[in-house]
This record gives C-alpha cells, structure tokens and sequence, in this order.
C-alpha cells in the first residue's frame, strides 16, 4: 500500500522527507553547537537522519535536551561508539527523536564541515 494512501498509518505529510537544516563549508569550534536553534521533530516520535563529514577527525556528538518535565535536560550521546570520525569522510546515522525532545550536534575538535544535512525521514 502506497505512503499516504487510505490505511496505509502515515498522512500525505509523512511521504517525503522533511528537511531540518544543512551546513556546508562551515568553520565550527570545537564543542560548540551546529545549529543556532536545536532542531525539532515535526511528527513523534521519528527519525533524524544526519549526513556529515568534516576535515578534522573526531567525535560526533548528538545534544539531546529533554524539555519536560521542567527544568530541561541536556544529554550528550557519542555517534560511531565514541570513535573519531576519519577526516574528509562521509558519515551516516539515525537518531529516534520523541516528542518533548530536540536535537543538535557538536564536534569534538574544531573544523571545517564540509557537509552536514539533517532530514526527518518516516520508515
């Protein structure tokens, strides 16, 4: 049964893609956020799906805060075990994201991000 079609579970909002936001060729310092405002889901829960490469080796970060209860909490999750990423190599991971949640990223070491796309996909 087609996405989006009569009993298939997912709405016409959920077929394609939803774009979150893109960096490229971007000089960021280390520790520091990627995206000047956390990224929210649009439908929950879902999946982030962040392809990123940089010039510098090193760990990538998932910034996950958890707004309610109140106060927020921010938790930080390594991607790729907590092993550095290899220099102007691409990388591909999937975040499940919930309702109540948003999302950045942070780099272990100061760099240039080549390319760093982040779209909410609907599996």
């Amino acid at each position: 049964m087609p996405v989006g079609s009569a009993g298939s579970g997912k709405s016409a909002t959920q077929m394609f893609p939803i774009d979150k936001g893109a960096i490229f060729n971007t000089v960021v310092g280390a520790g520091a956020d990627f995206f000047a405002a956390d990224l929210v889901p649009t439908n929950t829960p879902t999946t982030f799906r962040i392809a990123f490469s940089c010039d510098a080796g090193g760990v990538l970060d998932v910034m996950r805060e958890q707004l309610l209860p109140a106060p927020p909490v921010t938790v930080t999750e390594h991607l790729n075990q907590n092993v550095a990423l290899v220099a102007d190599s691409l990388y591909e991971f999937n975040i499940t994201v919930r309702a109540g949640q948003t999302i950045n990223f942070q780099h272990s070491v100061g760099g240039t991000i080549l390319s760093c796309i982040v779209v909410e996909v609907f599996e």
